[in-house]
């Protein structure tokens, strides 16, 4: 390659590097400062807590160091403390340390280290196809908008599967250092999420598969590759240990919430995932909705014409990684998207890989990959009419302000975000508000309580689609609330649907929602967050809390 050619692959990297990087950072304060994610604002609140350790024996010692959140009066903490640590003191450099600001920050660095992915796809594919795939895809893109350890977590195993890819190429002489950094690599991204350590699994299987005739080689590599791994978990994340051993702490709070996430354990957010099929759950939603049916179809596409190569390093190492994450968390009975966000560097590398051998012969006209990147980029345009738009939960909250009288009584469903949000110059305390605690087990003593509640709600206000979309998936425990909502989306229980807030993807123009994609088939996670469907139903009678149980808790 000469040095126009070279100079001009660099250009095209660093556009489609600042591309990717605009796409994350688009109106990351899309919640105007409301904190609307929960694990951001809970990981905000204890990022302000953290202290820098006097000393490296206080950083070093989990009892006294002021990084440890059970230190810090956290009774549970089950996130990864490097994001949080990076993030803290990169918001105490810029004067951000604030509870208004610091989740911010969070999301910009979010937005980088998944950046970074960009350039590390480059490195490792030489190519310009496998980095534009990435940049474009929508998961990592929301999940940029979010302060959360998993984008942190996804670039430290991206890194280590380029280390592992590098080995797989070259080994050599220069082994220890890919094995090295694969270890060490894999060592931050447990530091930033314990599951990340699924990723050394990985990593342990394939060197056996590789090895297995040889026993001492095998060894000597396992070794190699443990000893980095350790060291960069104690360096990186030395609340992780005490003593010889796990935290107690730590271990306690993994264990319960283990024991949260199990069909057998009642906890609201894992009710959404009762009637989800393994595997079938997540791969619908991979490739209609996180990926995108566009560059869904072109992944399996892709899978079709590479498989045959199998063999090969570039084919191997990031199909098996694919196929690893999809098999083990489609087990699950939590399936959450953000869980497989780890394959997407790995298909966003196999979609390059194939498009390098194969676009100079299908699509030599200019005007032919222009289309094509049109298509390929389209549910991502479509997806930033999320952030394009105000959030629905502050439009509802500003209608409800100027419409709805003050003293008015309005409704607001347990486990969800209470309306109207707080807003300069507003205050929500002007109304009157009945907690609805409809996930509760369903009895009569509770139906009896929430028919006193409905019978003083003038609004009743479903702030997203989190309790009415999961609760008639598990009509054995909730087959009076699934009536409830049955009959109040039929217009039956005196109430009606004066007001609907969206900011679905779509089509807009000057704030106004030219066309919209109804995505509320997506799994709850993907829209509860930063582009919920609001809905506030008006009162159209007096009715008393007999009439209510009657209608609802009859047979």
């Amino acid at each position: 390659m000469g040095k126009k050619a070279a100079g001009r692959k660099i250009l095209l990297l660093t556009l489609i590097f600042i591309f990717g990087l605009s796409l994350r950072l688009y109106h990351f304060n899309w919640d105007q400062g409301q904190h609307l994610h929960p694990d951001g604002r809970f990981l905000t609140m204890v990022s302000l807590d953290l202290r820098r350790p006097h000393g490296w024996g206080e950083y070093f010692s989990s009892r006294r160091s002021p990084l440890n959140p059970f230190n810090r009066g956290y009774n549970f903490f089950v996130y990864g403390p490097l994001p949080l640590v990076l993030t803290k003191f990169t918001a105490q450099i810029f004067h951000w340390a604030s509870y208004a600001k610091l989740n911010l920050m969070g999301r910009i660095m979010a937005a980088t280290f998944d950046s970074f992915i960009i350039l590390l796809l480059y490195t490792v594919s030489r190519g310009l196809w496998a980095p534009f795939f990435y940049a474009l895809m929508v998961l990592p893109i929301q999940l940029s908008h979010f302060y959360t350890v998993d984008p942190f977590a996804n670039f430290f195993l991206a890194l280590g599967l380029a280390f592992l890819y590098q080995y797989y190429r070259r080994r050599g002489r220069y082994y220890p250092w890919w094995l090295a950094g694969t270890g060490f690599a894999l060592g931050l991204a447990a530091a930033s999420k314990i599951s990340a350590l699924l990723g050394a699994v990985f990593m342990i299987t394939l060197l056996m598969a590789a090895y297995c005739r040889r026993p001492i080689l095998l060894l000597k590599r396992l070794i190699l590759l443990t000893v980095a791994l350790v060291l960069a978990i104690y360096l990186a994340a030395p609340i992780y240990f005490q003593a010889a051993g796990i935290n107690p702490d730590f271990w306690r709070s993994w264990q319960e919430l283990r024991s949260w996430f199990s069909p057998h354990f009642w906890f609201p957010p894992s009710v959404q995932w009762f009637q989800t099929h393994p595997w079938l759950f997540p791969a619908e939603n991979i490739l209609l909705w996180e990926l995108g049916l566009p560059m869904g179809t072109v992944f399996l596409l892709a899978v079709f014409k590479l498989a045959r190569r199998w063999r090969r390093p570039e084919v191997l190492v990031p199909l098996a990684w694919i196929l690893f994450v999809f098999i083990i968390r489609g087990s699950f009975f939590v399936k959450a998207g953000r869980y497989f966000l780890p394959m997407y560097p790995a298909i966003a590398f196999i979609m390059g890989l194939y498009f390098e051998q194969t676009m100079n012969k299908k699509f030599a006209h200019l005007w032919q990959r222009v289309i094509l990147l049109f298509i390929l980029a389209s549910w991502t345009l479509l997806f930033m009419n999320v952030y394009r738009q105000n959030n629905s939960r502050l439009a509802a909250s500003q209608w409800i302000y100027r419409h709805l009288p003050a003293g008015a009584t309005l409704s607001c469903e347990y486990w969800d975000d209470c309306l109207p949000l707080p807003l300069v110059g507003r205050t929500h305390f002007q109304y009157h508000q009945e907690i609805l605690h409809l996930y509760a087990p369903d009895s009569l003593a509770k139906w009896q309580q929430l028919s006193r509640q409905l019978s003083k709600v003038d609004y009743l206000i479903l702030s997203s689609n989190r309790l009415w979309k999961s609760i008639p998936k598990a009509p054995d425990r909730y087959p009076v609330a699934s009536r409830f909502y049955k009959l109040l989306f039929a217009g039956r229980l005196n109430f009606y649907l004066c007001r609907q807030f969206t900011n679905s993807p779509g089509v807009s123009f000057r704030g106004r929602q030219l066309w919209a994609i109804n995505d509320q088939a997506a799994e709850e996670i993907f829209t509860v967050y930063d582009h919920p469907t609001v809905l506030i139903y008006c009162r159209r009678e007096f009715w008393s809390a007999a009439k209510y149980l009657k209608a609802i808790y009859r047979n």
